[in-house]
């Protein structure tokens, strides 16, 4: 003979795990301080609540940020999605500062870490693998309009158009010379150069 568990029984039950995730989440959430713009161009300080790798102190899980940023302004919650504001600043005392920026990617409203700014600008993008769910970086290339992410096997035949109009820059790209891990250098290099 079988027993049949009370509905209630298992409300409480999805309750808990709900409940132990909100805590598992807080635990490894951290308030530093920084600073947000708004779309009007104005720089406002603040508190952001972001979540933390578990295993090493003050290392910003960035997906925790990817579609929306929990900012305290004087004590007061705030809660913006990627198209609500232009970006913010967290000031990690161990890291330095670390700048995110609203972008439109792959249709979605997506705050990015920005590395470099210029005529060619650098994202990091974090998704998670559709394969076994962990978090994975790509370089995320910006200029002019478009957007070009960087593949990890082909460098050469990803990044290679984008430095097209200077030619030592080019050159070194297409004999291997500058590689994957020498983006932010070569972005850089290339920014500084026009």
């Amino acid at each position: 003979m079988t027993t049949l568990k009370h509905p209630q029984f298992l409300s409480l039950k999805y309750l808990l795990i709900i409940v132990l995730c909100f805590f598992v989440f807080k635990s490894y959430s951290k308030k530093y301080p920084g600073e947000y713009y708004t779309n009007d161009s104005d720089t406002i300080s603040c508190k952001i609540d972001v979540a933390e790798n578990p295993y090493y102190n003050d290392i910003i899980d960035n997906i925790s940020c990817k579609y929306f940023v929990r900012i305290f302004e004087l004590d007061s919650l705030k809660v913006f999605k990627a198209n609500q504001i232009r970006g913010f600043c967290i000031k990690n005392p161990t890291y330095g500062n670390m700048f995110f920026r609203a972008i439109t990617f792959k249709k979605e409203n997506i705050f990015v870490e920005n590395l470099a700014e210029g005529r060619l600008s650098l994202y990091r993008y974090v998704y998670r693998n559709s394969y076994d769910w962990s978090i994975e970086y790509r370089d995320l290339v910006k200029k002019g309009d478009t957007y070009t992410l960087i593949s990890i096997l082909s460098f050469k035949t990803s990044f290679s158009p984008l430095v097209e109009d200077n030619d030592e820059i080019y050159k070194k790209v297409m004999n291997r010379i500058y590689k994957n891990e020498n983006i932010l250098e070569v972005i850089r290099l290339y920014n500084s150069s026009f």
